[in-house]
């Protein structure tokens, strides 16, 4: 049976992952379409929002065959959007890729209010979007999230700590797994907010995430 182009993908791209464990590391980007939050400081609102909705429809072999034109790394980024709405699509992706070559590590980008049923990932990147988001509920996160899962927090005021902390709390979160980043649009914004989630990090154990991709692009998308 042919491979039907249904799978929605707004754009795949060539860089350094920007956030996270794996900051620096050159590595292929594949951003699905869908989201099922609405963040009001998305920076990548064109990956769900119906204003600025942008992808075309491929098949899992399209995918896989535009991931490889990119031979330099072997890191696959699946982020979104909100790539755990479509676990059948990576698991399709990821079958046309071990075909190509084994020579491959699986990364996910995630909101953490669905739960990642496959145990391929070799970093599971979770995302909790705090109240600064806009969200409702905002605390709400699926269950059982495997102990080599990385937290990423957006931090906008000192206030988001206290979030922070019941999360953890609520979810056995160790802080040697919690990472912070500065909530910023642009480059003059990162630097600035830089410092105090810095001194946070320091007050709790937690690790800083930078933010590479906003420092070096802004907000321009797809590099």
């Amino acid at each position: 049976m042919p491979d039907k182009a249904s799978i929605k993908v707004t754009e795949i791209f060539y860089s350094v992952q920007g956030e996270g464990i794996n900051a620096g590391v050159p590595s292929v980007f594949v951003r699905l379409f869908g989201c099922n939050l609405t963040c009001s400081w998305c920076d990548t609102k064109y990956a769900w929002h119906k204003d600025f909705a942008r992808f075309d429809k491929r098949s899992a072999v399209q995918v896989a065959e535009q991931i490889c034109v990119y031979g330099l790394s072997n890191n696959v980024v699946f982020t979104g959007g909100e790539p755990a709405l479509l676990q059948p699509a990576i698991r399709k992706i990821r079958k046309e890729l071990l075909v190509l070559s084994s020579d491959f590590s699986f990364e996910i980008e995630t909101n953490g209010t669905l739960a990642i049923t496959d145990s391929f990932w070799d970093v599971i990147n979770i995302s909790p979007k705090l109240e600064n988001s806009g969200q409702k509920p905002y605390e709400i996160l699926a269950q059982g999230w495997p102990q080599k899962s990385w937290w990423k927090f957006v931090v906008d005021h000192k206030a988001d700590l206290t979030e922070i902390l019941a999360l953890m709390e609520k979810h056995n979160i160790s802080h040697q797994r919690v990472m912070l980043m500065p909530q910023a649009q642009t480059r003059k914004q990162l630097v600035a907010a830089s410092p105090k989630i810095i001194e946070l990090c320091k007050q709790h154990g937690f690790r800083f995430s930078p933010r590479l991709q906003v420092f070096v692009y802004c907000d321009k998308a797809g590099v």
